[in-house]
């Protein structure tokens, strides 16, 4: 996402950072923009580690039963780690980039539109004049891709939620209604800007998620699994697009990542080949492709968007 250029220089390379990106010119290497950061409540490891979590299974996690059932269990499986991987390093470069270019102008952190807009200005000459154009895109792509993501998931959970009251006999309601009904909660909860008051919250939904995957599970192997040949067969080629749709949904936070990595207490543990983002993407994507896996054996062709359908509607 950001491109950092180095000019040619007569001095010696500068020792590299670590996986997968190298520092700056060796001018800058004294100052480490982790040791300047303000923040008055860090987070700790663990706590990153729960608003990680948290940011990444969502409702897309749901889908994935239906993800495999487009591209089969073999290469939807393979498909899955592979984004997994890539999307794990184009974000590793990203908070790397971001580091180099605070390490560069000697500031302890900068935003996501600052950050391109500086990389493009320190970029290649024919570039530069494209920094506040970027810049600006930045922003306007976060925030498209911010209301996306949030009315996809406000629609999710007022649908369950419709579905639920229904179900125990509080009457049929439109969906609007419950949206709107869910509305105040929702605003309230993202007034909190304060990550480390919002981590005890980060932790019970992370709860309730486990609470509600171990029920699933428990459906789907309650009773004997067959497994059919056509079940490793990709069903179309129209298919690949919205599986990798379905499964970058689902994996990608990249609107929290830099947030968590800049209220850490330890900045330095979260990049890296075992820091705490690869550790964290690496649950992640082995909890994906075992519930698109088990999922999809479970119910085969008849898997639906979203594998709450597919579970007993009439059971109390």
């Amino acid at each position: 996402m950001l491109h950092i250029y180095a000019a040619t220089t007569s001095e010696p390379k500068p020792k590299s950072r670590g996986w997968p990106f190298s520092g700056s010119t060796s001018a800058d290497d004294d100052y480490d923009p982790h040791e300047h950061r303000v923040v008055e409540k860090p987070t700790t490891y663990g706590e990153t580690m729960t608003h990680m979590v948290k940011g990444c299974v969502g409702a897309g996690l749901l889908a994935m039963p239906n993800a495999m059932y487009r591209m089969g269990l073999i290469i939807g499986v393979l498909g899955v780690v592979f984004l997994g991987v890539f999307a794990t390093y184009c974000i590793q470069i990203l908070v790397l980039g971001q580091y180099a270019i605070c390490k560069k102008n000697k500031v302890g952190y900068m935003s996501y539109p600052k950050s391109m807009k500086l990389a493009l200005q320190s970029g290649p000459p024919a570039l530069r004049w494209s920094a506040n154009i970027f810049s600006v895109a930045v922003d306007v792509l976060l925030f498209g891709w911010q209301i996306g993501v949030c009315s996809v998931f406000l629609v999710f959970v007022a649908e369950n939620l419709r579905q639920f009251i229904e179900f125990v006999g509080g009457g049929v309601l439109p969906v609007r209604i419950v949206i709107l009904s869910l509305y105040p909660i929702l605003v309230t909860a993202c007034m909190v800007k304060d990550l480390k008051k919002l981590a005890p919250l980060s932790t019970f939904s992370n709860g309730c998620n486990a609470f509600g995957l171990i029920l699933i599970f428990f459906y789907l192997v309650q009773d004997d699994i067959v497994i059919k040949e056509s079940m490793f067969e990709m069903k179309s080629f129209y298919d690949i697009p919205v599986y990798i749709g379905i499964v970058l949904y689902a994996l990608e936070a990249v609107g929290v990542i830099l947030a968590l990595e800049s209220n850490m207490e330890k900045p330095k543990e979260f990049t890296g080949l075992f820091g705490l983002f690869s550790i964290g993407m690496s649950i992640i994507v082995v909890l994906y492709a075992t519930l698109g896996i088990f999922g999809y054996m479970k119910y085969g062709d008849e898997i639906k968007a979203s594998i709450t359908l597919n579970l007993p509607q009439d059971e109390k």
